[in-house]
């Protein structure tokens, strides 16, 4: 406790963290109160994006690197398709 009082970054990071946790369990909590309420229940399957469909999707500009947000929406599409191909794959 003494070094994390010598160094205010670490009392900043503990902070952080326990702030973290909070609320985590907070919109935990919040997420079960709404399903027990019924909401978010239903859950819906995403449709899978063929290869065609992928390449539409560059081409058109939905995905590519000259805006901030389709960086975001390309990063997250690539991530995306890389980790279920590798799950189905495993």
């Amino acid at each position: 406790m003494a070094a994390l009082k010598e160094d205010g970054l670490q009392i900043k990071e503990a902070s952080y963290e326990q702030n973290y946790w909070r609320l985590l369990r907070t919109l935990d909590r919040r997420v079960k109160d709404l399903a027990s309420q019924g909401v978010w229940v239903k859950r819906k399957q995403a449709k899978v994006i063929s290869e065609e469909g992928e390449e539409k999707m560059w081409t058109s500009g939905v995905l590519g690197e000259d805006t901030p947000p389709k960086m975001i929406d390309t990063l997250l599409f690539v991530w995306i398709k890389f980790r279920t191909t590798s799950w189905t794959r495993s």
